[in-house]
């Protein structure tokens, strides 16, 4: 197994340590987020986009391996949700967490 892949098979497993007992909850998403991007940052020789990339993946796997079931929501549509948190609401929190550690965030200013 290559080192790249290693990293990855080891940053997949403490971000699904963020889902509290391997299971699935929305409530779970920021700290797996933030989760990825403290891992990301040890990669040096990435750019902000291959950093972001490779923390979506990164979650992206995460999600699959934890059981995911929405008892309230049909099978058909649960595909549909991961899309909608990998592709929408994952890579809007990372340039959130971005640009907080930029200074770009006025929290807490006055």
């Amino acid at each position: 197994m290559g080192a790249i892949a290693e990293q990855t098979v080891e940053a997949v497993k403490k971000v699904v340590e963020c889902f509290k007992d391997k299971k699935f909850s929305f409530s779970d998403i920021t700290l797996a987020v933030r989760t990825a991007c403290e891992i990301t940052e040890c990669f040096a020789g990435l750019s902000g986009v291959e950093k972001k990339a490779f923390a979506v993946e990164v979650i992206g796997k995460a999600y699959r391996e934890v059981d995911v079931d929405l008892p309230w929501i049909p099978e058909p549509f649960e595909t549909w949700i991961e899309e909608v948190i990998l592709k929408s609401l994952v890579p809007p929190l990372i340039d959130l967490i971005v640009d907080c550690t930029k200074g770009k965030v006025a929290v807490n200013q006055g």
